[in-house]
């Protein structure tokens, strides 16, 4: 049986998600530190002179006592657990300290990060990637530049049997993107077609076509949402080369897709019928697109997206 350790933050619960479907094989054994809920073990200061100190290490130093804090409480859990895997998996490595990625490297056989942020938008990335027997992305533009393999990301649920309630829908954080989404949901108004659009952030903002959410949304809710619609939107991050996870959740429950990725035509389960592809100044979607049925892909294309084989690629040495 193959040990593994699994290390990362389960911000909206899609690791504890995928570790209850992984737990399914018998050729495995897999433990979890969430980098979140470690996390939330609180720093406080002792007294003044230990908030001073801080002050003092944050801005001549490049320190922090909070930092310190969160990666000594992190080096604890790691060595609560056996003593060596075969495997250790990490996302969100950057979260860590070098001390703490170095304990890690000497708990097990093969070290491997999965990165499924771009670098760009965490740069302590790219400084880290030596500590690892080999670094993953998702990001095409990162591996070109920075000699990753490049991998996909993965849905863990199927089609499901719920029924649909309404055409299409899409949730984002608010952020740049917000006048895409409002153009994609003014032209599907035009064409008469209903749409849900929801976009998290904690201050409120003014939008005649997106809902507002002061909360994040948890994984298995938001999937479960999904399963209501006909269609997924998605309007991609600018500067990013790879596709998010909501591609891969519309495949695996067979839902139709809006985005403004073109790179998606570039994959084996790209299909015209099932996905539109939408410049961000020139939105054109045919009507037939949603008069239409889902076409099937091929089974053996959608389980190369599945869950097990992307841990599966991941957890095994070459």
């Amino acid at each position: 049986m193959k040990k593994i350790y699994l290390v990362g933050p389960d911000d909206v619960g899609i690791l504890s998600l995928a570790l209850e479907n992984l737990k399914d094989r018998k050729d495995r054994e897999i433990d979890f530190t969430d980098l979140k809920l470690a996390g939330k073990e609180k720093f406080r200061y002792k007294n003044f002179v230990h908030r001073v100190r801080n002050f003092y290490l944050k801005n001549f130093r490049n320190n922090n006592l909070k930092t310190i804090y969160y990666n000594s409480t992190i080096q604890a859990k790691i060595n609560e657990k056996q003593k060596l895997y075969d495997v250790v998996v990490i996302i969100r490595p950057d979260l860590l300290n070098d001390e703490t990625l170095q304990l890690l490297r000497r708990k097990c056989n093969y070290y491997v990060a999965y990165y499924w942020d771009t670098v760009a938008f965490f740069p302590r990335k790219a400084a880290i990637a030596h500590f690892f027997d080999k670094v993953y992305s998702f990001d095409k533009a990162d591996c070109l530049k920075y000699g990753y393999t490049p991998h996909h990301n993965f849905f863990i649920k199927q089609n499901t049997s719920t029924a649909i309630s309404e055409n299409a829908y899409g949730i984002h954080s608010y952020d740049k993107r917000k006048t895409q989404l409002e153009n994609i949901a003014a032209v599907l108004k035009k064409m008469g077609i209903k749409c849900t659009l929801k976009a998290f952030s904690y201050k409120p903002f003014k939008s005649n076509f997106l809902i507002h959410l002061n909360t994040v949304l948890n994984y298995t809710a938001m999937l479960d949402e999904i399963s209501q619609y006909k269609v997924l939107i998605e309007v991609q991050k600018e500067g990013q080369q790879g596709l998010t996870f909501r591609p891969f959740e519309a495949l695996g429950m067979e839902k139709k897709m809006i985005t403004n990725n073109p790179l998606i035509k570039e994959y084996d389960f790209y299909c015209q019928d099932n996905i539109c592809v939408v410049g961000t100044d020139k939105i054109e979607i045919p009507v037939s697109f949603f008069s239409t049925p889902y076409k099937k892909i091929d089974q053996k294309i959608k389980e190369k997206y599945h869950l097990d084989n992307w841990f599966d690629t991941l957890i095994s040495p070459l």
